[in-house]
């Protein structure tokens, strides 16, 4: 889906533009060697319907998959390592807090805290 986005967004629309436009002048050359059959409009409005329209319709496209798929990669990224945390936080001891130098000896959870981290 990144590539298609890609390819629609820096070459598609200049492809699209480059083969209408070498039409017209096929068109013209054949009209100006033939004048007398009658110029033909049907391909060159299925060319501008077909890519003028539906190569930007597909990029727009594209855009809108490209960014549905990494709104849900993110999705499962965030929610895997937040249930790694989870489970981390799981395996932790109850009630054990890291030791903090000033705070020993100023009260009983304290001076609890002190000897279960020594």
């Amino acid at each position: 889906a990144v590539a298609l986005e890609l390819l629609f967004s820096l070459v598609g629309l200049v492809i699209a533009l480059d083969k209408f436009l070498k039409y017209l002048e096929v068109l013209a050359a054949s009209y100006e060697a033939h004048p007398d059959r009658p110029v033909d409009l049907l391909h060159p409005t299925v060319i501008i319907i077909a890519m003028l329209f539906g190569v930007p319709l597909c990029f727009r496209a594209s855009s809108i998959v490209a960014a549905l798929l990494d709104g849900y990669y993110c999705n499962m990224c965030a929610s895997g390592l937040a249930s790694i945390v989870f489970e981390k936080a799981l395996l932790l001891p109850i009630g054990e807090a890291p030791a903090d130098e000033d705070l020993e000896g100023k009260g009983a959870l304290d001076a609890d805290n002190a000897e279960a981290n020594r």
